[in-house]
């Protein structure tokens, strides 16, 4: 679960990085949800999407939209 947080604060920094209002769409969880309630709620907290458990893989899915935007720190004289 620590790689999946921390690879959801990088896509947040470059989220943020390119100016775009949509994020990570969905989130899948290669084991069991939480039973405990305050444990899902953290997941909830934490990952602000929608979230599906005991998937083959963990993954994130972001809409292409959002990967096309440019970065606002880009330098366009570059381009």
């Amino acid at each position: 679960m620590g790689e999946m947080a921390g690879t959801l604060k990088l896509m947040r920094d470059l989220h943020y990085a390119r100016s775009h209002s949509e994020g990570v769409a969905c989130v899948d969880f290669p084991f069991a949800e939480p039973q405990d309630p305050a444990v899902l709620a953290q997941y909830q907290d934490w990952y602000q999407c929608p979230r599906r458990f005991d998937q083959p893989v963990g993954r994130f899915w972001v809409r292409e939209s959002t990967l096309s935007q440019p970065l606002k720190t880009a330098d366009s004289a570059g381009n």
